[in-house]
């Protein structure tokens, strides 16, 4: 299935993982790395409707993660599946 989707459908090396990372930073925060930012979502249309920008200035409302522990990640995604079966 995740071959198909990341592979074949939309021509990647492997597919996005966007909702199960979301899961495994909930459940393990400290597979990812990153830092606090003010961002900003644009609303204005446009190419980059929709996109997150940062902002200079303000306080921090986001927390954006920069890097993943790729070995960490599927060793846990690969736990949960499998009790999945059980």
């Amino acid at each position: 299935m995740l071959e198909f989707y990341g592979a074949r459908k939309m021509g990647l090396a492997g597919p996005p993982m966007h909702d199960p990372c979301v899961i495994a930073y909930l459940l393990q925060p400290d597979l990812y790395e990153g830092r606090d930012m003010q961002v900003e979502i644009v609303t204005d249309g446009g190419t980059d409707l929709g996109r997150a920008r940062r902002r200079e200035g303000g306080s921090f409302n986001a927390r954006v993660l920069e890097s993943a522990d790729a070995d960490g990640f599927f060793a846990l995604l690969l736990e949960k599946l499998v009790r999945l079966k059980d």
